[in-house]
């Protein structure tokens, strides 16, 4: 018996942009629209026209129809401002259908919405879906049946022969004129007589809520349920063989073919993409979307919850490495001489040779059950927390046991300092040992998993809920404790910057930042992390990424000031456990699997990134001895992403004399970073001023020595 599908399977979706992706780049550009609106409906007119209909019906926000024609770059209300739009087709010449389901109606507009004629089929229930086909007949779909309209909507007849559940949904027409439509119930059926009559060609037994052409001469359905499947057919529905590709979602609101055997799906929790056999995450996991549509390039778009930008170098977009997927990575370490270890919720720990291109496993040990932590010292030790503190010194073959606090004891965090001094925060307490981990000794009764060794071997270690960090400088033998906030705000993780400043994540969503080793702390953080951090870690001078749960990954260009949702094509990117980097400048993130940043996430100069407004960045650090880092972006112009500006980055003294010219050049849109090293100039404010284009903006930094 086939399973009912949801009874609004064309339910509103509630978006504040939408947006647009390049499926062979997989990743996606946000593209702004006017404010918070629900979308119930999308049409691609041609490659620069976009149409959308909305629909308040939960939200109470407006309704009505949206017209861009310039691809999103800006939008114009065109009519229907009282209507819930839940389909919208294109006729010949400037022809837009729109149906709107309360009061049901069909509109049409020849003045790309200057005006609507109610077409009015005769229907008195709700209208779902429209489609004209080749030979300008129109067909509407809703839950009275499908109706025909041969005269441009003057005339209409009711056509549901053949039809079993005429509560329909949507309605397709395909390459050579056959029409599709599915049923609230699952069916699919199809005409090849224009509507004239009906046969179900739905897969034995399935509910069918999602339909695609697949060129040259096959189609696709996707069926709901705790498994779904993925359908194809090379008969038009006369059989159908189960693909390799099972469906990742319980129900696919959507799937369109952008380019030859290429799929594209929308479900519950995000995007994906497939050529026949499985399925990868396509951009980031944001669920929400329903609606998908392609134009003649093969962009896709979607109406979603919220936007991405296109992916770049510096933590934005990833690959997940071969022999990693779906294999739970809980903390990561990279050799000197650049081999990394991968450790994982079993008793495998993982090494690859290549940069993560591919992983073997070492041999098992009885002393590894759940790695937790790993660090190398500068001798090549590889130091790891599993269900003990262990040891090996031949890359992982051997090991040896160093620390057992208790069978149920976990290892959270290793730390090294100098002259043998290791670390080890553990659900049984903080343990330091001096002399290469020979002999132990509990440190601290804190259980807080945040900790770290400051050049020196001073020892930082957070409480585990009262927000004071307790303060070690004479390796572990006494302590001084230091308040963060008299909120007593929790602290999840400290991280030691590249500029030798402390930063800790709190469990309010804040980052705090210490300059002198712990002792004073302040807010550093402007906003724009929705919840608490779990992981902090420092990729660069000013580049800083976060990993928060359930929310994903997101990237720092400023210390940790300011913050933007980052980790396109991290698998499950909405629970990172730990990243790391090697000294090639590659970073890696843990998660389900092993990601690398593609290209390095140090690299100075240009980030691939394509914004869309010139802005100037608070240099970083501030105050600086004797480098400090100024970022600044060129945005692209829409639909013509090669070109640029003339860009001019200056730096002048107090007294408005020029000291030092950074940048002269042409730039193509994208982040940039410029250093300036204000070695031989004397302490002071300076001024740095970026002119681009029209642009100009100064302002202030100050050399401290």
């Amino acid at each position: 018996m086939k399973m009912f599908i949801q009874r609004f399977f064309f339910a509103s979706l509630f978006i504040f942009s939408f947006l647009r992706v390049s499926p062979s780049q997989n990743r996606w550009e946000g593209i702004s629209s006017p404010g918070p609106i629900n979308c119930a409906s999308i049409v691609i007119a041609s490659d620069s026209l976009i149409i959308v209909g909305m629909d308040d019906y939960f939200y109470n926000l407006p309704s009505g129809v949206l017209f861009s024609s310039d691809r999103g770059g800006t939008w114009i209300p065109r009519g229907l401002p009282q209507l819930n739009v839940k389909g919208l087709a294109t006729g010949p010449g400037n022809e837009v259908y729109a149906v709107a389901n309360f009061p049901p109606n069909l509109y049409r507009t020849t003045n790309l919405g200057a005006d609507w004629t109610p077409l009015n089929p005769p229907v008195s229930a709700p209208l779902w879906s429209v489609r004209v086909t080749s030979e300008s007949h129109v067909f509407v779909a809703g839950d009275n049946g499908i109706f025909r309209s041969t005269d441009m909507g003057v005339s209409w007849e009711q056509k549901n022969g053949g039809i079993a559940d005429t509560v329909l949904r949507r309605l397709t027409v395909s390459a050579n004129n056959d029409l599709y439509v599915t049923s609230y119930s699952g069916d699919l059926y199809r005409s090849t007589n224009n509507g004239e009559s009906w046969a179900d060609v739905a897969p034995s037994g399935e509910s069918v809520f999602s339909f695609a052409e697949f060129p040259p001469s096959a189609i696709l359905a996707g069926t709901q349920g705790l498994h779904p499947l993925l359908y194809r057919s090379t008969n038009h529905g006369q059989s159908w063989t189960m693909t390799d590709s099972a469906l990742i979602d319980k129900r696919v609101w959507d799937m369109v073919v952008p380019s030859p055997g290429t799929i594209v799906a929308v479900g519950d929790s995000g995007t994906f993409t497939s050529t026949g056999t499985g399925w990868e995450r396509f951009g980031s996991p944001v669920g929400g979307f329903t609606r998908l549509a392609v134009d003649s390039g093969g962009v896709v778009y979607a109406a979603g919850s919220s936007g991405l930008s296109f992916s770049s170098s510096l933590g934005a977009h990833w690959q997940i490495s071969a022999g990693m997927d779906n294999t739970l990575v809980l903390s990561l370490a990279t050799s000197p001489g650049g081999v990394i270890y991968a450790g994982t919720n079993s008793s495998a720990i993982f090494r690859s040779e290549n940069n993560g291109d591919t992983w073997s496993i070492l041999p098992t040990s009885p002393f590894v059950t759940s790695t937790k932590s790993m660090a190398f010292s500068s001798d090549g030790t590889l130091y790891a927390g599993s269900n003990r503190m262990i040891r090996s010194t031949n890359g992982g073959e051997s090991w040896d046991s160093l620390l057992n606090v208790g069978s149920s004891a976990s290892y959270y965090g290793i730390a090294l300092g100098d002259s043998g001094l290791i670390c080890a925060a553990t659900t049984a307490g903080f343990y330091c040992s001096t002399d290469t981990g020979a002999t132990w000794s509990l440190a601290h009764a804190s259980t807080g998993k945040a900790m770290l060794v400051a050049p020196g071997s001073a020892i930082v270690l957070a409480d585990a809920q009262y927000g004071q960090v307790f303060r070690s400088t004479n390796r572990g033998a006494s302590w001084d404790a230091f308040q963060v906030d008299p909120q007593f705000v929790s602290i999840n993780h400290l991280v030691l910057a590249h500029d030798g400043a402390i930063l800790a994540a709190r469990q309010d969503g804040s980052v705090t930042r210490s300059t002198d080793g712990g002792v004073t702390w302040a807010r550093w953080d402007a906003g724009g992390l929705p919840s608490y951090v779990s992981v902090l870690f420092p990729v660069d001078t000013g580049i800083v990424l976060a990993s928060v749960p359930s929310y994903g990954t997101y990237r720092s260009l400023d210390g940790g000031v300011h913050w933007s949702e980052e980790g396109d094509g991290i698998q499950n990117a909405t629970q990172v456990w730990c990243f790391a980097t090697d000294s090639a400048g590659n970073v890696f993130a843990g998660s389900a699997g092993v990601a690398r940043s593609l290209p390095s996430l140090t690299s100075v100069g240009r980030w691939d990134v394509l914004p869309r407004s010139t802005q100037l960045h608070q240099n970083f650090p501030n105050p600086f001895n004797p480098e400090t880092a100024i970022s600044y972006q060129i945005p692209e112009v829409r639909g013509q992403r090669s070109e640029g500006s003339h860009v001019i980055l200056k730096v002048f003294d107090l007294l408005g004399r020029e000291v030092a010219t950074l940048v002269n050049e042409e730039q193509r849109p994208g982040i940039y970073r410029a250093t300036w090293d204000a070695t031989g100039f004397p302490s002071g404010v300076y001024f740095y001023r970026l002119q681009a284009g029209g642009f100009v903006q100064t302002r202030k930094m100050i050399l401290m020595r």
